[in-house]
């Protein structure tokens, strides 16, 4: 391109600046030693042709009668303003004029340099923030080596219970770049993974997360792009947030029976516990179902009699009368480290009551015989009457509290 300043001795091009930039130097020298800048500076002038479009683009302009800046020594630069409304415009073209004098103080030579505004390219975060609850905002710090991914990566500690956190990042160059965000978890249920949409500026991200065991906050990990103004230069930055796993490690015992439902529900700190199981009337029906409920979501596993049960039951078939099973209940906190253990014993009752509720005769024909008196569990003699001359044997039949209804023959 060739700027249409007259009588100009040089042009060059093909320079380049930030677009961000608020100014630039220049410096410029002289052959001729004798001539004293002090005297006859030389002259520098900036001049905007807006936006290029062309390769031909000219710059048609009166050199105004006071230059933008001079230069009074051989070894001195000046730092040219850029005005406002040139700053960040993308392949905005500028033109600097550099006018030298010789010693005659009449000849001229006129330089003309092209300047070409280009996108930044700085992906740099500024801040980058973690925040959860009512809690102001924690700054995480960022390396100087921000360039390496491992000194990008930062582990933040989240106490237990904190289920929603923010992350907010802001770029070097605040609305001139975008910032986007990525994230992976591990929760109950599977891995997680999500995304937000890069925009311009500083940009915030809310996020369910998940505890964990793993200290180094893998089950939670954010990623955080800034995309510089070019948008083809980026920059990533890693936050893995551990999550405090829950140490919650108590449940509620439950006991039922199968012949009289609920017998027990405990609930307390206590750690043994003793359970008497009602009387049956046979003991191969005697049952005791052990319930282990209440437990917390997190928990990472709950036993009992060392194996872990469906639905966190196990039934016992078959207590005899007078005996008991011993029986433990092993919960374990999400932090697979904290334990609570229940010990349970369980007792069949055996039956102290041998009397008879109930007591009938008959002969061997099939007659009711009479007993006198009326059956009493506190009498134990009685007249039976009745009997006829081909009655062979008598038939008792009797009723125990324990065996149930009974037949003996003599």
């Amino acid at each position: 391109m060739t700027p249409s300043f007259p009588d100009v001795s040089h042009s060059y091009g093909g320079l380049t600046i930030d677009d961000l930039s608020t100014q630039f130097s220049v410096s410029a020298s002289l052959f001729d030693s004798y001539i004293d800048l002090s005297e006859q500076p030389i002259q520098v002038y900036l001049f905007s042709d807006g936006v290029l479009t062309t390769s031909s683009a000219v710059l048609s302009a009166a050199i105004p009668s006071e230059p933008s800046a001079t230069i009074t020594s051989a070894s001195s630069a000046v730092m040219l303003d850029i005005p406002e409304a040139d700053q960040n415009h993308q392949g905005r073209v500028m033109f600097v004029l550099v006018v030298s004098t010789a010693q005659d103080g009449e000849t001229q030579e006129k330089s003309v340099i092209s300047v070409t505004q280009t996108a930044n390219t700085n992906a740099n975060a500024q801040f980058i923030t973690i925040n959860w609850g009512s809690i102001d905002p924690i700054d995480i710090a960022i390396p100087n080596a921000a360039s390496l991914a491992t000194a990008r990566s930062h582990p933040i500690t989240v106490p237990n219970g904190i289920s929603v956190i923010t992350i907010t990042g802001t770029p070097f160059t605040r609305d001139n770049a975008q910032v986007g965000f990525s994230y992976t978890g591990i929760s109950s249920s599977g891995t997680q993974t999500a995304t937000r949409p890069a925009a311009q500026g500083q940009q915030y991200y809310e996020r369910t997360v998940y505890p964990s065991t793993d200290t180094q906050g893998n089950a939670n990990q954010f990623v955080i792009t800034i995309t510089a103004q070019d948008g083809v230069t980026t920059k990533s930055y890693y936050v893995n947030v551990y999550v405090q796993p829950d140490t919650q490690d108590t449940a509620t015992i439950k006991v039922d029976s199968s012949s009289s439902g609920t017998l027990f529900t405990r609930s307390s700190s206590a750690d043994s516990f003793d359970v008497t199981l009602p009387l049956v009337v046979s003991p191969i029906n005697s049952q005791a179902i052990i319930s282990v409920l209440n437990v917390d979501s997190y928990a990472s596993s709950v036993t009992i009699d060392g194996s872990v049960r469906g639905g966190n039951t196990l039934t016992i078939n078959g207590i005899q009368p007078g005996s008991s099973t011993q029986h433990t209940v092993v919960v374990t906190a999400q932090d697979g480290t904290t334990q609570k253990t229940y010990s349970l014993s369980i007792t069949e009752t055996m039956d102290t009551n041998p009397a008879v509720s109930s007591l009938s005769v008959q002969d061997n024909n099939g007659v009711a015989l009479t007993i006198t008196p009326s059956y009493d569990p506190s009498i134990s003699t009685y007249i039976i009457s009745g009997l006829s001359v081909d009655s062979s044997h008598l038939e008792f039949n009797f009723t125990q509290s324990f065996n149930g209804p009974m037949n003996l023959k003599s």
